[in-house]
């Protein structure tokens, strides 16, 4: 399920059963590590291999897991995970007790010390090493499959993406595992195999607790200050990494989990350029103060034959009677004409509205047009111009916002003067369109104030598009 309406957290089709499955977890014998063995023998896994540097505490692991699984076969391997031999074998044993490998939880990491390649080795070497074993486990063991991907969870943090003073190395590893994980994205094409990065604030480990002490009761209240004063639990952090293996269609996400309001996870969106403070005159060639260089969007797929779309088919407020989902040809634009593949589409009170009929001034009128096409807004990409829109600014490939009917579609064509450049397609943008003229109708209506019309669109007045409907 690539593409998504907001609001939709998940799919059931595209969610991974641990229920039978092999997983192999690092740094296994505390903490996040321990809490995710045992969740996992809870959820079914029929095994697992526990990795760790202590004896002791994997053992303590291994019992909590028999406790909560007795059926879940389990394999204990002692071992560095910064000894790359020694986290090979790790991979090995399990292959050869298992033969597959479905999920990896490359979790192992040490916090801020004095000997601090020991950090670099631990905390993103190894997670490196382990991705890459992990990936070819996967692979020569017919485990993975684009059908049905593996899953791989790369143990971050949210010091990954904020500067740390107090542990700066600690957080340059961290950022260093988000971008290398984020970089493999397309395994899950390639390989069916997804990787993704999770990352926790501060939890309540015994290696937080080792940190907090390090930096004395003073630095300690000031860390904790920033997180409104309490700590994660090791279930909150579990959960989030549960969803990241279960959710078939994230691939080269961060996952992040974090303390304040009560704690709560989010997907940390990709850093975009377009939003950068230009410097003027550090740049090659030509002036970058008086210059603008015309965009380039990397091309989208090819459009396929047929595409799916959402139809009312009767008039009712009950969503799913009045509609139904139905494949077409892919339209080819006609001049003037945009061709859009869609990505994301608003889910509104106002659906009902349509489905009922109540837009087209009366009944009558609305089942004189039925059957016809459900949704409003939605951001796509542009996948083809018709003659003359190529004129207009915009390009193949290049982010655009809708607010016309038919949102609820993979593919459409629409007047240029109705797609509207943004800077990305993101969900965040798809929000703007509704909240950003809600916005606007309270400042004329409420507040008096008159906004002006400003147009960016190279080569005409914009045109606009009604915001009739939405509420």
């Amino acid at each position: 399920c690539r593409r998504r309406t907001v609001g939709c957290l998940s799919c059931s089709e595209t969610k991974m059963k641990v229920e039978g499955k092999t997983v192999l977890v690092t740094g296994a014998g505390s903490g996040i590590g321990r809490g995710l063995c045992v969740r996992l023998a809870k959820e079914g896994a029929s095994g697992l291999t526990l990795v760790d540097v202590s004896r002791a505490t994997v053992d303590e692991t291994r019992a909590l897991v028999a406790a909560a699984s007795p059926s879940c076969v389990v394999v204990v391997v002692v071992a560095d995970v910064a000894d790359d031999a020694a986290l090979g074998r790790a991979f090995a044993a399990h292959v050869a007790q298992f033969g597959t490998l479905h999920a990896c939880f490359n979790n192992a990491g040490v916090g801020e010390r004095r000997e601090w390649r020991s950090v670099v080795d631990i905390n993103f070497a190894a997670v490196v090493h382990g991705t890459r074993l992990a990936v070819e486990a996967m692979t020569s063991t017919a485990s993975a499959s684009p059908a049905h991907p593996t899953a791989i969870v790369n143990v971050a943090s949210a010091g990954g993406m904020f500067p740390m003073p107090q542990a700066p190395v600690y957080s340059a590893t961290k950022a260093a595992v988000v971008l290398y994980t984020r970089s493999l994205a397309h395994l899950a094409l390639r390989k069916g195999v997804r990787v993704n990065a999770l990352c926790p604030q501060f939890t309540d480990t015994d290696l937080v607790s080792r940190q907090l002490s390090s930096v004395g009761s003073v630095g300690a209240k000031a860390i904790l200050a920033q997180t409104g004063g309490s700590l994660l639990t090791v279930e909150q952090v579990v959960d989030a990494a549960m969803e990241l293996v279960r959710d078939d269609s994230k691939a080269g996400e961060a996952l992040a989990v974090m303390n304040a309001r009560g704690g709560f996870a989010a997907y940390v969106p990709v850093p975009n350029p377009c939003h950068w403070t230009r410097i003027p005159g550090l740049a090659t060639g030509v002036d970058a103060a008086n210059t603008q260089a015309p965009a380039v969007f990397p091309a989208p797929p090819p459009p396929p034959p047929s595409f799916r779309r959402v139809v009312v088919h009767t008039l009712s407020a009950d969503f799913a009677a009045a509609t139904a989902i139905v494949s077409a040809p892919v339209p080819t634009p006609a001049a003037g004409e945009v061709l859009i593949a869609r990505l994301w589409t608003g889910v509104n009170a106002s659906d009902i509205n349509f489905t009922s009929g109540r837009y087209f001034g009366g009944v009558k009128a609305a089942t004189a047009l039925l059957p016809f096409d459900a949704g409003f807004e939605s951001v796509g990409v542009v996948a083809a111009l018709g003659a003359g829109a190529d004129g207009r600014g915009l390009s193949v490939g290049q982010p655009v916002a809708t607010t016309t009917y038919g949102g609820f579609s993979e593919y459409a064509v629409a007047p240029w003067k109705m797609c509207v450049p943004v800077p990305e397609a993101t969900p965040q943008v798809l929000a703007l369109l509704t909240s950003g003229l809600t916005a606007s109708l309270a400042l004329e209506q409420a507040g008096g104030v008159a906004l002006p019309v400003v147009s960016t669109r190279k080569g005409g007045d914009g045109g606009g598009s009604s915001g009739g409907g939405y509420g």
